[in-house]
């Protein structure tokens, strides 16, 4: 009885006492130094300020509305960097108001945990970098670090709001996009830490850069695999890749985000400036891909092993895999606007044993009694697709990557008036497995059938054509299409 409300009363005064101290901070450092206004614009957001300021001031303002206040305070000072950042003189000052912003940010975290602070706090270390490159690459280079830790507290928070599907903390609502958005800002910082690496930190450690990139492209890849219509993150990581050399998979990101904002309604202003940059680039990426495409429509193609259908009985000629069938063919596949297909030219080899002995193999049959139209033979339109994810198949082919394409099929139409049970869906999801030998490459293609099924659900495959049909010209000439 004695001790109790003693120590509940030193708890509440030492948060007082870091709500005072915390206040005299920002109206000394932060607020009393800010510019003096000089248009009516810039006047509006110094009284908005100021009386955010007295609000901060008020004993009776609630941890919670502290931090909503703290937070505009933030995104005010970001706002009013916004107005000086046209003229190029005025470069310290911008840094300085983001500096500022970064410290409201700080002692908003330290009261509540919230996605909207890190992601804001992170773009407000960002530019200060960016104003910093020039002048203090050093600096920049260390701000850029840091934004990338915000932006990683940021999706951690988010991720946890958005899978409570719910308010969570002080009633914030995180949505995938919002998350989205996250991961392609911290691609784009860890690209930014890659383009100022220096000589002697690459000498000091060679994979420095190619890491920064590697990271980069995993947290697109996170973004476009949350939200697949998302193109900035898509454009991103194509140009990545495009960056390391890697044309053909440039082309996947590239048109897809291309065809996104090609076909987007109704049209903003922002859109139309991406279209334009997405038109160019993929201008660069067709002038630079390697002539191995398989058609007009066709995005990506390669070698992968495939092991047939399961979960789902193939109605022609009633034939299953199992998961345990070591049975596995390798087939060149192409990933087309429209489907997802074998090129029957290519040659075809097999594996049929744990040991993984590779043998020779004709591209018709794999027995005599096989039909030509086999279940190693696939071409699966993209609006069937319900799911394509990387996964761990211990029956892959050794030293390979797999991943499930999960393909609705309807039934046909004898076996729907056999079924008499209403209840019973008039379709079926059939299971195909594939293998890459590398997991990079793996990811590839889970992303390039993922965007193209995204598109293929939205009605945007016919854009996506029509972007690639657009150098069909060019393409014939330096390809020679049969």
């Amino acid at each position: 009885r004695n001790t109790m409300p003693e120590e509940h009363d030193k708890d509440h005064l030492s948060k007082e006492q870091k709500r005072k101290k915390m206040l005299a901070h920002i109206s000394q450092r932060v607020h009393a130094s800010s510019p003096l206004p000089k248009n009516n614009g810039e006047r509006k957001l110094q009284t908005k300020l100021d009386a955010l300021m007295h609000r901060l001031q008020d004993e009776t303002v609630s941890e919670t509305n502290l931090v909503d206040l703290l937070t505009e305070y933030a995104l005010t000072l970001q706002e009013q960097a916004e107005q000086f950042k046209e003229e190029e003189e005025n470069g310290d000052v911008v840094e300085g108001l983001h500096a500022k912003a970064c410290v409201a940010y700080e002692f908003a975290s330290k009261w509540k945990e919230r996605y909207t602070i890190y992601y804001n706090w992170a773009i407000a270390v960002g530019d200060r970098a960016r104003v910093l490159e020039r002048k203090r690459p050093e600096e920049a280079r260390v701000l850029w670090r840091e934004a990338c830790e915000k932006y990683e507290k940021a999706v951690a928070v988010g991720m946890e709001r958005s899978y409570l599907r719910g308010k969570g903390e002080g009633g914030e609502m995180v949505t995938s996009m919002s998350v989205s958005r996250a991961l392609n800002n911290h691609g784009l910082a860890l690209r930014q830490r890659a383009m100022l690496m220096t000589d002697s930190e690459i000498e000091e450690s060679t994979e420095s850069k190619s890491k920064c990139l590697s990271e980069a492209i995993l947290k697109f890849r996170r973004a476009i695999r949350i939200l697949p219509d998302f193109h900035r993150a898509a454009y991103n990581l194509g140009t990545v890749e495009f960056a390391r050399g890697q044309m053909e998979r440039a082309a996947v990101y590239v048109f897809s985000a291309l065809a996104m904002v090609t076909s987007a309604l109704p049209s903003s202003s922002e859109t139309e400036n991406a279209k334009v940059v997405y038109s160019q680039s993929a201008q660069l990426v067709e002038t630079a891909l390697p002539d191995t495409q398989c058609g007009d429509d066709s995005l990506f193609a390669g070698n992968v092993w495939f092991a047939g259908g399961i979960g789902g009985e193939d109605a022609k000629h009633k034939r299953r895999t199992t998961i345990t069938d070591f049975d596995w063919a390798r087939r060149r596949f192409a990933v087309c606007a429209s489907a997802f297909k074998t090129v029957d030219s290519a040659q075809t080899f097999r594996i049929k044993s744990e040991s993984g002995d590779y043998v020779p193999s004709r591209n018709d049959a794999w027995g005599d009694d096989a039909a030509p139209d086999t279940h190693f033979n696939v071409n699966l339109p993209m609006l069937s697709v319900e799911s394509c994810e990387p996964i761990s198949d211990i029956s892959r082919p050794p030293n390979c990557f797999a991943f499930l394409l999960s393909v609705r099929d309807d039934l046909e139409h004898a076996e729907k008036e056999e079924n008499d049970d209403k209840d019973s869906p008039h379709a079926v999801v059939r299971h195909y497995r594939f293998a890459c030998e590398t997991e990079s490459e793996r990811d590839v293609w889970v992303d390039a059938i993922a965007l193209l099924a995204s598109l293929a659900k939205r009605g945007k495959s016919e854009h996506l054509k029509s972007c690639l049909l657009s150098l069909k010209t060019k393409r014939k000439k330096r390809v020679g299409f049969v």
